[in-house]
């Protein structure tokens, strides 16, 4: 990464490892003219109380929970009269947060982040920022939820989630959170039950918990299957509420349970609804669910203000596997628009560009606005003061270059002759992940008769993910073709079908078999198939050592 301070603008060019997916790895330009100036559309309302800078020493920050011992005295002593605990008196003049340079992880990884200014509240006001990071995971845990650009993820908005460790596709068998088979993620931070000894002497379980973060955080962390509601809790008090998706929006009918539906509904991820504090402060949040389990923030709210989301349809839908069926999220954050009393203060406006090669939306542009903002019939921001934009430039991809060779992995055709034709038979490959590990491994069928009892299947998968592959054979796939003949129907070991990978919809891969029912065998002629491919059986049962 490269800095540039002999002039403004500065641009920061960020190219990590074209391994890491460059094509979205941002160059972020960042235009320092007159940052420090505040417009002039950033007045207070009529009826603000605008304070000097001899009344602003008396005022302590909203975060504080109570006044320090002697401000009160020191306020009459100046000729004001003492602040109420419970009475905020602010300038709603925002103040441009300081400028944020990408930084390069140890890893490698491009990261980025823009702060969202919001009106303070005791400790509570939720810390909200856009962050870039070019080794994010699409689609799954934590950050992000697909309401940005590639790569981006918005902090401050907390999400519980159920997958399978390495964050795949959950099962949505409760047997198997016994043994982790299946496992909660807090804001993608893997959680394990404190019946586990290995963790037992964890904080959150030491504390009551019956979760713990894998990663210590000092939180002690309960979840309720009879409310369906997740608490967590901080070592200053502060509680916050996680509720499952579909008790935040319920379905129009309910589901039986088992069904995949309630699976979706109250199973699969839990939204933070609320934080308060030892003294009764309160922050909720709600959100737009138009599909279970898809759910956008729409807005924050706390001491009469209110943080509102507006979304535009994006033109790149992405489709994400949930385990039964595929969730479409189909919008992305257009505004955000911060109001007080109903009044609005300030807003930001997010301008997006599509990827050359694969059509993402990639975020180009943020742009905050003061108070006179407008807004047009879509809820769009388009006009108003405004300080300097920040934009988004992408590198393009750059070519590939081989991590590994696979001797053993030979894609060579082989022939059989019947009577007066030949028929070749070509390796097939898939990739896939077989699993739900969220690790792709290299399923390959070799044709060879079945009369030995083995079939020519093999996994190549990447134990420790560098790379580098092992080859193991599968087991439990069935290497017999059903066959019609002069004497009948019956299985033959001398032909031997292709498989092919494939999803039906719930995200977990499916091995599919080519059958041939009709499959004459005589001497004369070559065996004619007419194919009918069946479900044989989930990959995920496929042992991958």
């Amino acid at each position: 990464m490269q800095a540039r301070a002999d002039e403004i603008p500065i641009e920061i060019v960020g190219q990590p490892d074209v391994t890491q997916g460059s094509e979205y790895a941002p160059v972020v330009d960042l235009d320092l003219a007159n940052l420090p100036v505040e417009p002039h559309a950033y007045e207070g309302r009529a009826d603000e109380q605008v304070l000097s800078p001899d009344d602003l020493s008396l005022l302590q920050p909203e975060s504080e929970l109570a006044m320090p011992e002697g401000s009160a005295a020191r306020a009459a002593a100046a000729g004001a009269a003492p602040l109420e605990e419970d009475k905020t008196v602010t300038n709603e003049t925002p103040i441009p947060a300081g400028v944020k340079l990408p930084d390069v992880s140890s890893t490698g990884g491009l990261s980025y982040e823009y702060p969202i200014d919001v009106p303070a509240f005791r400790g509570l006001e939720p810390k909200l920022s856009l962050n870039y990071n070019s080794s994010r995971k699409t689609k799954v845990a934590g950050t992000y939820q697909g309401w940005l650009g590639y790569g981006w993820g918005l902090d401050g908005i907390s999400v519980i989630e159920r997958m399978r460790p390495k964050m795949g596709i959950p099962s949505f068998d409760d047997s198997k959170i016994e043994d982790e088979r299946d496992i909660y993620v807090l804001n993608g931070q893997p959680l394990y039950r404190c019946s586990d000894s290995r963790v037992s002497d964890g904080t959150s379980c030491l504390a009551g918990g019956n979760y713990v973060s894998e990663v210590e955080n000092y939180l002690k962390i309960s979840f309720n299957s009879t409310t369906r509601e997740w608490k967590v809790k901080a070592r200053a008090g502060t509680v916050t509420t996680f509720r499952a998706v579909g008790d935040i929006k319920p379905p129009a009918t309910a589901p039986a349970s088992g069904s995949d539906a309630h699976d979706l509904a109250y199973k699969a991820r839990w939204m933070a609804t609320s934080v308060e504090d030892v003294n009764g402060n309160e922050v909720t949040y709600g959100y737009s669910c138009p599909e279970l389990p898809l759910c956008y923030v729409s807005s924050i709210s706390y001491n009469k203000r209110t943080i509102s989301f507006l979304y535009e349809e994006r033109p790149d839908y992405l489709l994400m596997a949930n385990g039964h069926t595929i969730t479409t999220i189909k919008n992305r954050v257009e505004s955000i628009i911060v109001k007080t009393e109903g009044a609005v203060t300030r807003g930001y406006r997010l301008e997006y560009s599509q990827a050359a090669g694969s059509g993402a939306s990639q975020l180009a542009s943020v742009q905050p606005f003061g108070s006179n903002l407008a807004l047009d019939e879509t809820g769009r921001i388009a006009s108003g003061t405004s300080l300097p934009i920040t934009t988004f430039a992408y590198n393009a991809g750059g070519s590939f270059t081989a991590a590994a060779e696979l001797p053993s992995l030979k894609t060579a055709h082989f022939s059989s002759t019947s009577g007066t034709e030949g028929v070749k038979y070509r390796n097939r490959i898939s990739v896939t992940d077989v699993n739900s590990d969220a690790v792709s491994e290299i399923f390959l069928h070799a044709y060879k008769t079945s009369a030995s009892g083995t079939c020519g299947y093999a996994l190549f998968h990447s134990p420790l993910m560098d790379g580098v592959f092992s080859k193991v054979v599968p087991t439990g796939l069935p290497c017999e073709v059903w066959q019609t003949s002069t004497e009948g129907t019956g299985l033959n070991t001398t032909y031997e079908l292709p498989f092919r990978v494939a999803d039906n919809g719930p995200g977990r891969r499916h091995l599919w078999r080519l059958f041939c029912p009709d499959l004459v065998v005589a001497v004369v002629a070559a065996p004619a198939c007419h194919p009918l491919w069946r479900l044989v059986d989930r990959l995920a049962r496929i042992a991958a050592a």
